[in-house]
């Protein structure tokens, strides 16, 4: 989180103010912020450029502290080369794994919060939310990240929720890292798999924990073979699913 005990942090950090600074700066650019008839990437890109020459002092694109992927996939959303949709605020982690699963991605740009100096659920400001969007862009149609594979992915966890829902129930922490992973991670889609998988054994490790027990290891079992995301993971024997390490005795 870019807000952590009253801090600023996370890859955007060079760009960001304090809260309490948020109004002072809209009422600058809110002359400025207006939509209009702009199509939405052109749109969402002027946003992008007015906060960061403001933040800065220093011309588009050449801006201290913003990594070279926030212009790249800007240009590749104008030239219809990425399918992003806007979203003016910030969506479910189901209706973002929805949309993943369909081969696209919403990119939030909060006008309202923006013109307001407000934050976007509490801890990052309109222009950090889109710059985590964009993001989340950029590796999702990453050619390394296989963006095939990634839809493919999602479509199987989609089709997983059902299967997972009731352990999410139980679970608050592993409700949490679920909803992270339907929505707020990109990457090749092994490593989504090594992820959830992860994220699974963990949740064991804590009922085991919990409850005093040693012998869950096949409930775990049980569970990993029924996902059908989870196919295609990197095993050592064949087709078993192996107990992790850290879950052994």
């Amino acid at each position: 989180m870019p807000l952590v005990d009253g801090k600023l942090t996370g890859k955007y950090r060079a760009l960001l103010i304090p809260f309490n600074t948020l109004k002072a700066e809209a009422s600058i650019l809110a002359p400025n912020l207006v939509r209009g008839s702009a199509r939405d990437a052109e749109f969402a890109a002027e946003f992008i450029r007015l906060f960061a020459e403001h933040r800065t002092g220093k011309k588009w694109p050449q801006i201290p502290g913003l990594p070279g992927m926030i212009p790249k996939i800007l240009r590749d959303w104008c030239e219809g080369r990425a399918d992003l949709r806007l979203a003016t605020k910030p969506v479910s982690a189901k209706t973002m794994l929805a949309a993943q699963a369909s081969g696209w991605r919403f990119v939030t740009v909060d006008l309202e919060a923006a013109m307001a100096g407000e934050p976007v659920e509490r801890d990052r400001d309109a222009f950090e939310f889109a710059l985590h969007d964009l993001g989340h862009a950029y590796a999702f149609f990453k050619e390394d990240y296989n963006p095939q594979g990634q839809v493919h992915f999602f479509q199987l966890l989609s089709a997983d929720l059902e299967t997972l829902q009731p352990w999410a129930e139980r679970d608050a922490k592993f409700a949490q890292d679920l909803e992270y992973g339907m929505s707020d991670m990109n990457s090749h889609p092994e490593h989504l798999r090594q992820y959830l998988q992860g994220v699974i054994v963990e949740m064991f490790l804590r009922e085991r924990t919990a409850a005093n027990q040693t012998d869950n290891e096949a409930e775990l079992t049980s569970l990993l073979k029924k996902l059908r995301c989870l196919k295609g993971l990197a095993r050592r024997h064949g087709d078993a699913i192996d107990k992790p390490d850290f879950l052994c005795d």
